[in-house]
């Protein structure tokens, strides 16, 4: 199949979808949309089987007929009105009917989950990832992702774990050149928290990891998910991070305490007990999909 993906931003989902059906021998190409007249005259230059976005901005110019698949990558429905399309990919059975509430058909709403590349669905022996860290394989490890979440919120939660945690390792890392060395400032006189210089490797970081600390990112939750990791949710101004955060934390998928001190004191409650711990991955294997990736696959390829 030859593939469109139009595309306002290069979201986690849609590389994620390139790479999975590609996989599979599928072209794909991403195309950065401007304007509907410029997506007509690119599907016109060219013969597109289909056209897969996570945006419904980007189906203006797709002709009437063509086959459309839209992949949601939240938790939640984020258009207020739904356009007609073939297939609309969800997250969660849950989010059904808010889907079909705003527009689209009933038949052609599927549950997918939310597809990950490879890499995030790495996993490798922890101890083999704290020793390429250069991390203690005898001491905790947090992962905190600093993506969309301020400064202040990264400090509360460091204090709260030298209190609560004070053998704690912490990795924190961001995809911003910029806000990685203002936390390097930050956090110079802890030698507890590591901050790398580049955008380490996420999957690493995560296998190394006992619990992780992120915003209600879908992509980060659930590679995390999918690794069975503790997951407390670190507070946002991203609206998007906010109504993912309510939906998984409503399931226990995930944690979201009122603050900083309440998310670190519920991750070493669950390091603590495998009671707890194996409450959470129970929830987890409920609402996160693990065969998101087949689910795509099988929609596309019908």
């Amino acid at each position: 199949m030859n593939i469109l993906m139009p595309c306002k931003t290069k979201t986690e989902p849609l590389r994620t979808a390139k790479s999975v059906l590609e996989s599979r021998g599928h072209a794909c190409l991403l195309y950065p949309f401007e304007s509907a007249a410029k997506t007509a005259d690119k599907i016109r230059s060219a013969t597109f089987d289909a056209v897969v976005v996570t945006e419904s901005a980007a189906l203006a110019g797709v002709p009437d007929g063509m086959r459309t698949i839209y992949l949601s990558y939240d938790f939640f429905c984020a258009e207020r009105r739904f356009p007609s399309v073939s297939s609309c990919l969800v997250a969660h059975d849950d989010l059904t009917f808010d889907f079909i509430t705003h527009g689209a058909r009933d038949k052609s709403v599927h549950t997918c989950g939310i597809p990950l590349r490879d890499a995030y669905r790495r996993t490798l022996p922890q101890s083999e990832c704290r020793r390429a860290l250069g991390l203690s394989e005898k001491r905790p490890v947090f992962l905190m992702i600093g993506e969309t979440v301020s400064l202040s919120v990264l400090k509360s939660t460091v204090r709260a774990m030298r209190t609560l945690c004070p053998d704690a390792q912490s990795i924190l890392l961001g995809s911003s050149e910029s806000r990685r060395k203002s936390w390097m400032s930050a956090f110079a006189g802890d030698p507890n928290v590591f901050v790398s210089d580049t955008e380490m490797d996420l999957p690493l970081a995560m296998c190394a990891s006992d619990a992780v600390f992120t915003p209600a990112l879908s992509a980060f939750v659930c590679a995390a998910a999918r690794q069975e990791k503790i997951v407390t949710l670190l507070h946002s101004a991203v609206p998007r991070a906010r109504k993912n955060a309510g939906f998984l934390d409503a399931r226990g998928a995930a944690f979201r305490g009122k603050t900083a001190a309440d998310n670190v004191s519920y991750a070493c409650r669950l390091l603590e007990s495998d009671r707890l711990r194996g409450n959470m991955t129970a929830a987890q294997e409920k609402t996160i999909l693990s065969d998101a990736e087949e689910r795509f696959l099988r929609v596309i390829e019908s």
